[in-house]
């Protein structure tokens, strides 16, 4: 399954669960699952750019030494 149907999937999941607000418990644990996967991909995202940015930077400080 790609991410975009997974998301789509979570997202409709969600509507249904806050149409049928019969399950607070239910809800609450969709939103603490959304908010992990948001929070681990920027997290990822986050270190993959400084990573490439420090990359960067030291090849740049390090240009000319031999």
């Amino acid at each position: 399954m790609h991410i975009n149907q997974t998301l789509k999937f979570l997202f409709r999941s969600m509507l249904n669960t806050i149409t049928n607000i019969l399950n607070p418990k239910t809800f609450m644990l969709w939103i603490l699952l959304f908010v992990v996967i948001i929070w681990t991909y920027t997290y990822n995202s986050l270190t993959t750019y400084e990573v490439i940015v420090s990359e960067a930077r030291t090849s740049s400080l390090n240009y000319g030494k031999s």
